[in-house]
């Protein structure tokens, strides 16, 4: 019920908060991508951010609170989100022009020289995506291999739905991250979450796959879905994410999702949480000898024990606590 080992999720960074122009460069260059970094202003630079770093994405808060440029050189490949907050920015490669702000993003694409101007105002969500957990996502969203990589405009419309989805979840990561008890701690949770957040752009965003992207789901075979359900039944305690599940059931993740609400009624991961209290039932009947509520409920992945008990008691009728006691 753990994290995979080769998640290396840093948690959110104490604070850089600077006037040193060179600071700033050399901080930005390590967490994002190398820059030439240049004041417009007599304005002192008031350089803030903070970051997460995990296998899936990089999600920053940032501000420059002056006039600068940015020089982006095309040596990582990595996708660069920015989503604005407050103020504007404009971002242009000598063809191609976008801004960031007044219900516009951006997305500066891997091996590209560019340049970002940031005004004092501006504050934004930046986040890093590696372009092979990108194409990864996009593979599994289409079932099959991708021959190239996924190509953006620069400016991204955030009128839209999806995009406002997009900013939405973006938004509400960065929030559960920051908080002391939230889905930092929760490392199943954040990485569905991550996720999801890549599923979002490959539909928010047009690009050469977009087609296939939403192209209508076709049902998979109930056998399919009965394999799946199999697996869940006789290993709840893996990491069942949706992911891996379509990759049990040899089918598309959206596919998955369409089977198991007309077969089963619910989601994957809804029916997988029920197994778990299933799990969680039983050995609370046990009573104390299989270890306290909070141990058991952790051990089947229930790490926030009032939400826990909420959808224990919606199962069962009663509190975990009370199952205890009977079984003692």
């Amino acid at each position: 019920m753990t994290s995979s080992d080769t998640d290396p999720f840093t948690g959110i960074s104490d604070p850089l908060i600077t006037h040193d122009l060179d600071e700033a460069r050399t901080y930005i260059d390590q967490v994002y991508a190398s820059h030439r970094l240049e004041a417009h202003t007599h304005r002192q630079l008031d350089f803030r951010h903070q970051y997460s770093k995990s296998g899936r994405l990089t999600i920053g808060h940032l501000t420059y609170g002056a006039d600068v440029s940015l020089d982006i050189a095309p040596t990582e490949k990595s996708y660069h989100v920015c989503l604005p907050l407050q103020g504007r920015c404009v971002v242009e490669d000598g063809t191609e022009r976008a801004q960031i702000g007044d219900g516009h993003a951006a997305i500066l694409p891997p091996m590209r020289s560019l340049t970002v101007r940031w005004t004092p105002t501006s504050i934004q969500h930046v986040l890093k995506v590696p372009q092979e957990a990108l194409e990864m996502q996009l593979a599994r969203l289409i079932n099959q291999p991708i021959d190239s990589s996924p190509t953006f405009a620069l400016d991204v419309n955030l009128g839209t739905g999806a995009a406002q989805a997009l900013q939405a979840s973006v938004a509400f990561l960065w929030r559960e991250l920051s908080r002391v008890d939230g889905l930092s701690t929760i490392s199943l949770a954040r990485e569905h979450l991550e996720q999801s957040i890549l599923t979002q752009l490959l539909f928010a965003v047009e690009h050469q796959y977009s087609e296939l992207v939403r192209a209508d789901v076709r049902q998979p075979r109930p056998s399919r879905i009965r394999k799946v359900l199999d697996y869940i039944d006789a290993y709840p305690e893996r990491d069942l994410s949706t992911p891996y599940l379509a990759e049990v059931a040899g089918v598309t993740e959206r596919a998955l999702q369409a089977g198991f609400r007309k077969l089963v009624g619910v989601s994957p991961s809804t029916y997988v949480r029920d197994v778990r209290l299933e799990r969680v039932h039983a050995e609370l009947l046990m009573g104390p000898e299989c270890g306290t509520v909070t141990e058991i409920a952790s051990r089947w992945g229930f790490y926030h024990l009032s939400r826990f008990a909420g959808q224990y008691k919606r199962r069962f009728g009663v509190l975990p606590s009370e199952t205890m006691a009977r079984g003692r």
